[in-house]
């Protein structure tokens, strides 16, 4: 019997990652107008709403480790290992605010569960009112965003991982409401005993909201880690993400995040967009104390900024055992 290379394998179930990813983008680009003129609704769904995943640039589809790859790419929640739930809040510019509320579950058969909860409140929008043909004030508006989703993910093949998100989305201005129905989908390959990853996803396949088509998109993503001495680790991630109804090319993503040891993250990043689009740095830290997870990032985009906080605690395992583990990824 012929004994099969597990590199050359690994290999080859990376390049299937990115065949799959290629054959995936080109279907959705069909459902959409990619004219410069077409109009995308909730634009908000473009935060990605995890103080990690800011830091980082936004680049995390090619790692989508733990709870922030809710909503980036869904296929990573299959390396959860015990329960983990979070709570973020991120504060931008001119009174916009973001909050979000996530909770994910290991299950059996190498699959997890995930449920995330998302609100965006866009402040507070002043009427004027015509009496006796003067301006006179009137009351305000507090219009709103809102998602729900939920995840499930499973590893299908040794190393591959996938998953499904099925999501509500609802905006309101006033006593005007909208809602919409989509779906999200990714795959992650994560080849044991290497320290590359492959992620690639598609998000927002689904109906119009109030009346303009959600922002169709494509990630792919990769990442590697370096491991020093003790519990030192060097994380370089990188994504690209395309726009179904946009006419622009992509728009690039890449972060560093060095783990000093004793639970201790730092991490920068950077976004670059076209001239429509939002470029600029991010960084952050995060530390780990026990069961406890406290992340933090700023971020300066196109000149607006903005600050996120999110508190995590997690029982049982971590989310995937440590580099040092034989045929594991941190």
């Amino acid at each position: 019997m012929n004994k099969k290379d597990p590199g050359m394998n690994g290999w080859r179930r990376g390049w299937m990652t990115l065949l799959v990813a290629a054959a995936a983008w080109p279907a959705s680009w069909l459902l959409a107008d990619n004219s410069a003129s077409a109009s995308i609704g909730a634009r908000w769904l473009n935060l990605e709403g995890d103080p990690r995943v800011t830091a980082l640039g936004g680049a995390y589809a090619g790692w989508a480790e733990g709870l922030p790859a809710l909503g980036l790419n869904p296929g990573g929640l299959a390396q959860l290992r015990g329960i983990q739930a979070s709570l973020g809040d991120q504060a931008w510019d001119q009174d916009v605010s973001v909050q979000r509320l996530a909770y994910g579950q290991a299950l059996g058969g190498a699959s997890a569960l995930g449920v995330d909860a998302g609100y965006v409140n866009f402040g507070s929008i002043q009427q004027v009112d015509i009496v006796g043909g003067y301006p006179v004030e009137g009351s305000s508006l507090s219009p709103y965003a809102g998602s729900l989703s939920l995840t499930y993910a499973r590893v299908v093949l040794e190393g591959l991982s996938a998953g499904v998100s099925a999501k509500v989305l609802t905006e309101a201005l006033g006593t005007s409401a909208s809602d919409a129905f989509a779906a999200d989908f990714g795959i992650l390959f994560a080849p044991q005993g290497q320290r590359w990853r492959l992620g690639a996803s598609l998000l927002n396949l689904g109906s119009d909201l109030d009346s303009a088509p959600l922002p169709l998109q494509g990630r792919l993503g990769g990442s590697y880690c370096f491991s020093f001495s003790g519990s030192r680790q060097l994380l370089f991630v990188g994504d690209l993400l395309m726009t179904a109804q946009s006419d622009e090319i992509a728009t690039g993503m890449a972060g560093l995040e060095y783990q000093a040891g004793g639970g201790a993250s730092f991490r920068a990043g950077y976004r670059l967009g076209s001239a429509n689009t939002s470029s600029g740095p991010s960084a952050g830290l995060g530390l780990v104390l026990g069961w406890l997870g406290l992340d933090y990032s700023y971020s300066l985009l196109s000149g607006l900024s903005s600050q996120e906080l999110a508190l995590t605690v997690r029982f049982g395992l971590p989310s995937a055992p440590p580099l040092g583990a034989a045929g594991s990824m941190p």
